[in-house]
């Protein structure tokens, strides 16, 4: 039988989410790899930094966008430099590292410095080894939200007796909407799914992006408007609505739930969700789940429903932490519902494994299972998301980044309520993927209105591997023709 048409109330900022989501069309980004090129050399003799004071900076007139970073001694006819020394005549005082600045500002927008084992942590005792690690050090990127006099330097206090320098090749400008400071955020809405990160600005508080996947469709990158916050947004759906979370900034760590009733605190009559970590949300049926890190590390969950209770209270926040649920302060909880259970995971405090609890629907506070642990360490949050399989079955899959920057799966059981490790779903490549919390989402469409079969999408959503803020990259996988859930 055909898939159901999803139909959500519309009255607020979150409506944009979905009127521009609802046709997916080629997205018009520029891509990474068209941007100019061109190559800076800083001068390490003329151009410095140090405790806010800037010495003879190279400038570069530069529009809004953002512009990629990365060490050009050795590739290019025009790099002049492969590293410098900081006290001319010293034979082991060698460094690589530059900054920038934004000199109408007087803000910094990027500083790296490649590590060493010495004495200082940015010392090389020879010239050869401190441009080796400048070959080896990531690309880093730094973005300007307006156009602005840019300056580039090393970090010294007396640049005078300096030789040598740093050449960077500079890519950009790149449309700022394409970069995130976070992992991204997903909603599976049947026909689609919504992907949503935290967006690029110097300020703390920053805009929120997204864009639609269908198939191998993307709607063009969009922000939410009214809307900023100072982690990843959470997205759900529930009783017919759109909810997203959001941690605004300079708003005493309380987390905020904005749907088409309007933007409020998560708070019920005694006390407000408060955390310093990206929140989870899930719907099941009409019901609204939320859970998030409180400021002590442990796990706290809420539940709200459309068919009663007030505008003002609107919320039921567990009297108790989850038991046995705690993390790092900055990293968030992931949140199911499967099979007429919640699922939570989460990663343990110290890092060392990923933590899987479950609880019947609806919550009540004595319902929780015993934790189990995948021991696989990882210092950010996981991440739960419904798949499908080859016969349009769904499967609920738990991702998580790995000390390597790897992705590691789990799918869940429901017959025994545990996850077992299993093989990616997807084809990835080799190396380095990401240091972030990656996304799971998927869509299913009729192959036609007249046919019984559908066309089924999964999509793991990733920043890549560099220092934020980075870009978000997607691997697809579309299942062959089946049965329609």
């Amino acid at each position: 039988m055909p898939i159901k048409e999803y139909v959500p109330y519309c009255l607020v900022p979150v409506c944009a989410l979905l009127a521009a989501s609802a046709a997916p069309q080629s997205n018009p980004v520029i891509p990474t790899e068209s941007a100019p090129v061109s190559v800076i050399n800083i001068d390490a003799a003329v151009s410095g930094y140090y405790q806010g004071v800037i010495t003879s900076p190279l400038t570069r007139q530069l529009s809004a966008g953002c512009y990629s970073l990365t060490d050009a001694s050795g590739k290019n006819s025009g790099a002049s430099f492969d590293a410098f020394n900081y006290h001319l005549g010293v034979a082991n005082d060698w460094a690589w590292q530059y900054r920038v600045v934004d000199l109408d500002r007087l803000t910094t927008l990027s500083y790296v410095a490649a590590p060493s084992d010495e004495s200082p942590a940015t010392k090389y005792a020879a010239e050869a080894g401190a441009s080796a690690a400048g070959l080896a050090t990531p690309t880093h990127t730094f973005c300007t939200e307006t156009a602005t006099s840019v300056g580039f330097m090393v970090d010294d206090n007396y640049v005078p007796d300096n030789t040598g320098g740093i050449s960077l090749f500079m890519q950009g400008p790149m449309a700022i909407d394409q970069f995130t400071l976070a992992g991204p955020s997903v909603l599976s809405l049947g026909d689609r799914e919504v992907e949503a990160w935290e967006g690029y600005s110097l300020g703390d508080a920053h805009p929120i992006y997204f864009r639609a996947l269908s198939g191998s469709t993307e709607s063009a990158i969009t922000q939410i408007p009214g809307l900023s916050t100072t982690v990843s947004p959470a997205l759900a759906s529930a009783g017919g609505a759109i909810y997203v979370a959001t941690l605004p900034a300079n708003f005493d760590n309380m987390i905020v739930v904005t749907s088409d009733q309007g933007s409020t605190p998560l708070c019920d009559s005694v006390q407000c969700a408060r955390s310093k970590a990206r929140p989870a949300l899930v719907g099941a049926g009409s019901a609204l789940y939320a859970a998030w890190t409180d400021i002590d590390g442990t796990i706290r969950i809420a539940v709200r429903s459309r068919e009663f209770a007030s505008a003002e209270e609107t919320w039921r926040i567990a009297a108790e932490p989850v038991p046995n649920a705690t993390t790092g302060r900055t990293n968030g909880p992931a949140l199911a519902f499967f099979h007429g259970k919640l699922i939570l995971a989460w990663t343990s405090a110290l890092g060392e494994s990923i933590e899987v609890n479950t609880t019947s629907h609806p919550l009540s506070s004595d319902s929780w299972s015993s934790p189990t642990s995948i021991a696989s360490p990882s210092s950010v949050a996981p991440a739960l998301g419904t798949l499908y399989d080859a016969e349009n079955h769904q499967v609920l899959d738990l991702a998580w980044t790995t000390p390597a920057a790897g992705i590691n799966f789990a799918q869940y059981e429901p017959s025994a309520s545990t996850f077992t490790r299993v093989d990616s779903p997807f084809e990835l490549p080799s190396g380095a993927l990401t240091t972030l919390t990656p996304s799971l989402g998927s869509s299913i469409t009729p192959v036609s209105s007249e046919s019984d079969s559908c066309l089924s999408s999964n999509y793991l959503d990733y920043t890549n591997d560099a220092p934020p803020p980075t870009t978000i990259r997607h691997k697809r996988h579309n299942q062959h023709p089946s049965g329609c859930p």
